[in-house]
């Protein structure tokens, strides 16, 4: 059975304080004479100061910055731009309770909204394309199964029901197919569902685990991470598992990825025994682009909505700061200061 912890899209209660605390000290990011790539836009990150974990966010073109909402963690960014998609973790005396939630965006204010309702772990939360609705994950009625809900909260809708656990959603652009990891057959594998209802189809057969399915932005490929012996690599294929290429051993030690707008770059969080970097491959040949300090979070790295800069986090001086670098691995620089550490990010609409 799948150990209860943050897999795939998010490192987020729990387990990121651990990898954070051995993480700090890796090295200090790279630096570039290259001119970074003009920024726009805002992005929501988790600030953590003085033993406080807060969801910030900070304007990519000014460099300001702000608390939105303590105690939680950003999730998928809002498709239609209006609000923050966050899950919120609370320690009441009867135990750890997780909650889904939006917000409005900055500037405008309110309270955050419960979507659905808590549950011990509530995890990997992804919006539909047209923002109509979110599937997550959560505890509530299982070990681990997905739930639907609409974008304006009401009955949540179970759409998978396994007694060990489904996971790392996905959602196909054009709002067909839910596409997730479930260790119901042994391994870690990927299914296949239809939205719109039917049985799941497995999708990945090899010794070793699947998990963490992200789809190119225009459905016609997906990328995930694949476990094989010791080693864990991005494997792409068509969206029903035909035409698998594994990106060994240019990405062995992966640990998160994440699609480029267009889909023609890869954003890959390696780790090994020298440290983490972010990889920045070209995904149409396979090559290598470039690469710069990470930390080894399995939290995937954010893309500017235009698709020419990655957002990451990486270590400076013994703290962990969000960091942009070019589309192609090169004009690396720091975004955020303090003392703490800043990750997570998550990159929003423009700003007003």
């Amino acid at each position: 059975m799948r150990e209860s912890r943050p897999r795939g899209g998010e490192g987020w209660p729990g387990a990121h304080r651990v990898a954070l605390a051995g993480l700090l000290v890796l090295g200090a990011a790279c630096s570039s004479e290259v001119p970074a790539p003009p920024l726009e836009g805002r992005a929501l990150f988790v600030r953590e100061r003085a033993g406080t974990v807060a969801t910030a966010w900070i304007d990519l073109a000014t460099g300001a910055t702000g608390d939105l909402l303590a105690g939680a963690f950003p999730a998928a960014p809002d498709p239609l731009g209006k609000v923050a998609l966050l899950v919120q973790s609370e320690d009441p005396p009867e135990g750890h309770r997780e909650r889904l939630c939006t917000m409005p965006l900055p500037p405008a204010a309110g309270p955050c909204t419960a979507l659905a309702p808590d549950a011990e772990f509530v995890r990997n939360p992804v919006w539909s394309a047209d923002g109509a609705f979110v599937v997550y994950e959560s505890s509530a009625a299982s070990f681990r199964d997905l739930w639907r809900v609409a974008r304006e909260g009401g009955e949540a809708h179970r759409l998978t029901d396994a007694a060990h656990g489904s996971f790392d959603p996905a959602l196909s652009p054009d709002g067909s197919w839910l596409l997730f990891a479930s260790s119901r057959d042994g391994d870690l594998e990927l299914y296949r569902q239809p939205l719109g209802g039917g049985a799941a189809e497995r999708l990945t057969t090899e010794a070793g685990d699947d998990r963490s399915p992200a789809f190119r932005p225009d459905g016609a490929r997906i990328a995930y991470l694949s476990t094989r012996g010791p080693t864990t690599a991005v494997t792409t294929s068509l969206p029903d598992g035909g035409d698998a290429s594994r990106l060994s051993p240019l990405t062995d030690g992966a640990v998160a990825l994440s699609w480029s707008p267009d889909g023609r770059r890869l954003a890959v969080i390696v780790a090994g025994e020298g440290g983490a970097e972010l990889l920045l491959i070209d995904a149409v040949r396979g090559l290598r682009l470039g690469s710069v300090p990470a930390i080894a979070a399995n939290a995937p790295p954010a893309w500017t909505r235009g698709g020419d800069a990655a957002l990451y986090a990486a270590p400076v001086e013994g703290r962990t700061l969000l960091h942009t670098v070019g589309a192609d691995g090169v004009g690396a620089r720091v975004l955020t200061t303090g003392a703490g550490a800043d990750w997570l990010p998550r990159v929003s609409a423009p700003c007003p």
